[in-house]
């Protein structure tokens, strides 16, 4: 399957599971090197502290700022020289993942550098990983949910370097929360209040950037959400619908079966390794 760019996992269904975790350091003007050898999986790479200036195969040059997230899928080539500062290192937190459709075939992105805005809810999610890699026995199960939790977060985003973030901007505060709290039942007055618009343009521009209404919106995610709870956790239909914020259980397996053409408890019986 091919995707144009990192929002089009929103619109798909897919598979990630996750590799490994790595938190590094790096001296100030250390350059790290793989033109001419393809990378063989998806990394995400979070700029905890100092930043970089990645190169890509034509040459381009892409620069990126402490808190910063960068995605390089599978297959891409580059350099990056890691920017600590005046006798500081740079630091930052590695997740290597592989991701399929749902026939097990590759998810084929362009050999790009993705670039994403200094978000809380990112950092919260690596955080969330690195504290889990503390635990003892591993759960691997948890590192595959907090995954898809942050290719679900990337997908609703935009690349800094995608003019609709410059166009959309002033919506990314409603739109964040949204993604964030979609359990939530916050009102799209409230989401246009944060973005110091009214709920008419709000709707507007938002329509425009996801395709879809808030309320929409909200609901995709969602059932993305019951989803992944329903092939990796182990609660109920009910107490998933109720963490979701869902007022009636009969109407998250309507709005469930309507997506998944499969009531969620078959879907569990179904898909669940």
């Amino acid at each position: 399957m091919h995707c144009e760019k990192v929002t089009d996992f929103y619109k798909t269904h897919y598979v990630a599971k996750f590799i490994n975790y790595l938190p590094q350091t790096w001296r100030d003007g250390k350059v790290w090197d793989c033109l001419g050898s393809p990378k063989s999986e998806h990394l995400f790479l979070l700029f905890v502290r100092g930043g970089g200036i990645y190169t890509k195969k034509n040459g381009e040059r892409v620069q990126v700022c402490e808190g910063e997230l960068v995605y390089t899928p599978k297959g891409s080539e580059y350099s990056v020289q890691f920017l600590g500062g005046e006798n500081e290192q740079a630091e930052t937190l590695a997740i290597r993942f592989v991701l399929f459709d749902e026939k097990g075939g590759d998810i084929v992105m362009p050999c790009e550098v993705f670039r994403f805005a200094k978000s809380e809810m990112l950092a919260f999610l690596f955080e969330e990983i690195k504290q889990l890699s503390f635990t003892v026995p591993q759960i691997p199960v948890k590192y595959d949910c907090i995954l898809y939790r942050l290719v679900s977060e990337l997908g609703a985003l935009d690349s800094l370097d995608n003019p609709n973030y410059k166009r959309f901007g002033g919506i990314q505060a409603g739109l964040e929360y949204l993604t964030r709290h979609f359990n939530e039942n916050v009102s799209v007055e409230v989401l246009a209040s944060m973005c110091h618009v009214s709920a008419v343009y709000f709707r507007k521009l938002f329509k425009q950037y996801t395709g879809k209404s808030p309320v929409d919106y909200r609901t995709e995610l969602r059932l993305k959400s019951a989803r992944e709870q329903l092939l990796y956790g182990e609660d109920s239909v009910s107490e998933i619908a109720e963490k979701l914020g869902y007022f009636s259980s009969a109407y998250f397996i309507k709005q469930f079966k309507e997506k998944y053409r499969c009531a969620p408890y078959a879907y569990r019986l179904k898909y669940k390794r």
